[in-house]
């Protein structure tokens, strides 16, 4: 959407508006994701990527509640910004291979000096608890 998202300033019609705020506001690996998904549901895989996807999703989930019935929450690093504008897909990839377990599993997650602190669902207490203390040095 351009409403609440990167809205282009030059456009002459509404697709316009939508390639031009797309073009300049998705990130490298946004539009890498946006072309594998393409790809994926065009060559009919749709069933076999899915079914993948939802496995490993659930052995994922599996050890994390195994984790978190021992553990308040998960500390995990944060990989530095990279400057998108020079970045290659595998730097934009790095960027996002440990803040993506977070979105992957729906939990809350808070960034905070160079690390995050993944908790289980309903957990934002915890976290930002721990969070806190983090900024304050403790």
């Amino acid at each position: 959407g351009v409403k609440f998202g990167h809205r282009a300033e030059k456009y002459n019609d509404i697709d316009e508006l939508y390639t031009n705020s797309r073009t300049e506001g998705f990130g490298l690996l946004t539009k890498a994701v946006i072309l594998y998904g393409s790809d994926v549901l065009s060559k009919n895989r749709y069933f076999t990527a899915y079914d993948k996807a939802l496995k490993v999703r659930r052995a994922l989930r599996k050890k994390l509640d195994e984790i978190f019935a021992q553990y308040d929450f998960v500390l995990a690093p944060v990989a530095s910004k990279t400057e998108y504008k020079a970045a290659t897909l595998k730097d934009v990839y790095a960027e996002s291979y440990f803040t993506s377990l977070a979105s992957m599993m729906g939990l809350p997650v808070v960034a905070t000096n160079g690390v995050q602190l993944i908790g289980n669902t309903f957990g934002e207490s915890v976290i930002f608890s721990a969070a806190k203390a983090l900024e304050e040095g403790k």
